[in-house]
């Protein structure tokens, strides 16, 4: 097997070994809190998730796409992500009372004090991921990432069960830093120089600032829409928002986010080759679409059972939020491959432009969805993705050459495959009446239906994703 292949398994055993672990906490944590619990933490998660932005300041990515970084460069990102890290801890634990007040919710005071450690603690492993990442030993990363998991899980749900409600959340995130810095300290025996250079910090950040822009707007953009459902309803819609979310994003993410994890690195080797590039955004964005198009609409059919069978009766107030959110998670698939793409051949700067265009449409239809409540709001995320990866595809279309039209003719077939069985099947729903206790059964049927579909008209990606698993068992 090749380099390239074992890089994608272990990144994707990193990320589903992960969301595994993430997805059975919840299950088990969800049963022991409220809908309130996770409302608040929904709250001041985003002033961790910016924060967290800041700290990488796009330097993570400057490294990676650096041919020859240096031990000084390593080690100038070392010591200014640890001191930039303390002082927006600093901001946050002295702007805690404000963001408290704002929620009117005093609770949060103290939780987003406790919980903006792990700024710091993120701060000290920047470095370490990535020089493993740029070697592509996604390996290690995998067991980092996995082992830190289990163990923060393990005492998360001890506490939760002798209730420590929302704390046990506070926790776990805490931990989770905590494990995963020793780990990748283990892994990645790299000792920083006592060296600091402001020539080095200046090239990188060159790069890295317009990196840091684009990331602080998608993180903002994608999180927005948490802050002003926390501030304009409560913290039970906050809580059924945030579960709903969670549950779609990693339903869609997990597997777009292991394809980007490794193909940042793939893209950036082939930079000078327009139709290299080309080629492996083709493979990237049509496999992908291929999974997650059916495994999106096979959710929408069985939301409902899925939900009370997973979190019980008190949170089935989060399918139709979730069913909508599932809905957004289908153009996921066109933004990490364009966003690295774009990046690997050094327009940062254009990125920056592009995306804050991008975003200050999505937050105006955020802005807009409002006046209709929650539903706006989460109809507005369904445009703005569609929006979105539309305007990636014009960008991919513009800088590597994979124009429009070859790019629909490429995704269409797959589109057309995935949604005519669901519009069927919710057809026949209909006319026949049949209950929604027949939901799982519905989607079982769907699957089956769309990959005989596929299998029939001799579709591309079914047969590279075939070889992707035989040669994983082979191997």
């Amino acid at each position: 097997m090749g380099k390239v292949t074992i890089s994608f398994v272990w990144a994707f055993i990193q990320k589903f070994g992960n969301t595994f672990l993430s997805f059975i906490s919840n299950i088990i944590l969800a049963r022991l809190l409220l809908p309130e619990d996770y409302g608040a933490i929904g709250m001041i998660m985003i002033f961790i998730v910016i924060s967290n932005t800041f700290i990488d300041g796009g330097f993570g990515s400057a490294l990676i796409q650096k041919t020859n970084p240096t031990t000084k460069d390593y080690s100038t990102i070392f010591y200014w992500n640890i001191f930039f890290s303390i002082g927006l801890y600093i901001v946050l634990y002295f702007c805690a009372p404000f963001i408290a007040s704002f929620y009117k919710l005093p609770l949060l005071n103290n939780l987003l004090k406790v919980l903006g450690v792990v700024l710091i603690i993120n701060s000290l492993s920047v470095v370490q991921s990535t020089q493993l990442r740029k070697k592509l030993k996604f390996k290690e990363c995998a067991y980092a990432t996995v082992i830190s998991s289990l163990l923060a899980v393990c005492v998360t749900v001890f506490l939760a069960y002798n209730g420590m409600g929302v704390w046990s959340l506070v926790i776990q995130q805490i931990l989770v830093s905590v494990f995963s810095l020793l780990l990748y300290l283990y892994f990645n025996k790299w000792i920083p120089s006592l060296v600091f250079s402001w020539k080095s910090l200046k090239e990188l950040f060159n790069f890295g600032f317009f990196m840091l822009c684009s990331s602080f707007l998608n993180n903002l953009c994608n999180n927005i829409q948490g802050l002003i459902i926390g501030r304009q309803f409560s913290s039970t819609v906050m809580g059924l928002y945030t579960q709903s979310a969670k549950l779609a994003t990693e339903s869609s993410n997990s597997i777009a986010s292991v394809v980007d994890q490794v193909s940042y690195p793939l893209l950036v080797e082939v930079k000078d080759d327009n139709r290299a590039l080309e080629k492996i955004i083709r493979q990237l964005s049509c496999n992908l679409l291929f999974l997650i198009f059916p495994l999106m609409c096979f959710l929408i059919m069985v939301a409902k059972p899925l939900i009370v069978f997973l979190f019980t009766e008190k949170w089935i107030d989060c399918v139709p939020y979730f069913r909508i959110l599932c809905l957004s998670g289908i153009p996921v698939v066109f933004q990490g491959a364009s966003y690295n793409s774009i990046a690997a051949i050094g327009k940062s700067r254009l990125m920056f432009k592009w995306n804050l265009i991008k975003r200050i449409f999505s937050m105006t239809l955020i802005f807009t969805g409002l006046k209709w409540g929650v539903y706006g709001i989460l109809w507005a995320m369904v445009v703005g993705a569609y929006v979105i990866s539309f305007i990636n595809m014009c960008l991919v279309a513009s800088q590597i050459g994979y124009n429009l039209g070859k790019q629909f003719r490429d995704i269409i077939p797959i589109v057309l495959i995935a949604t005519c069985p669901l519009m069927l099947l919710f057809l026949i729903k209909g006319i026949f009446e049949i209950p929604n206790e027949y939901d799982c059964c519905m989607g079982i049927i769907y699957l089956v239906l769309y990959f005989i579909i596929s299998w029939c008209l001799k579709i591309e990606q079914l047969g590279n994703i075939g070889q992707i698993l035989a040669s994983i068992f082979r191997r």
